[in-house]
């Protein structure tokens, strides 16, 4: 019975999908693959950069972000821009947070601690701290 009731969710699942826009799922899989972008090129810092990557003005990936992800393209690369940041804490040893919060694209270190403590609970100093063995 669990595999009939798997079955008709599956088949719900299909058919609601076969049922959407296929001009909306192209933007949603279009805003992904710019996001790819955001996180494989590490490069990108600006809005603008990842919209030159993408080839659509600034305002137009704006507009694609909020339809499609509920995000701000920049809320994307800050997100991975913090793991990034994450990553060097982790890795331990001394780390230089104004040095890395400059090369992250922030205007400063308290600019960087805020964002990093909004999406990982923790100053950095903090989480570098709680990394160690």
């Amino acid at each position: 019975m669990l595999a009939n009731g798997a079955d008709a969710i599956a088949d719900e699942l299909i058919r609601l999908l076969d049922a959407r826009d296929p001009a909306r799922v192209a933007e949603a899989r279009e805003v992904a693959e710019v996001a790819h972008i955001a996180e494989r090129d590490r490069a990108v810092r600006r809005v603008d950069e990842l919209a030159a990557a993408a080839g659509v003005s600034v305002r137009t990936l704006q507009r694609r972000f909020a339809s499609c992800a509920g995000v701000s393209p920049l809320w994307v690369i800050r997100r991975f821009r913090l793991l990034d940041a994450a990553e060097l804490a982790r890795d331990g040893g001394g780390v230089d947070w104004a040095g890395i919060a400059a090369e992250l694209g922030y205007a400063d270190q308290a600019h960087l601690t805020r964002d990093f403590r909004a999406a990982l609970g923790d100053t950095p100093a903090a989480y570098a701290r709680a990394q160690r063995p």
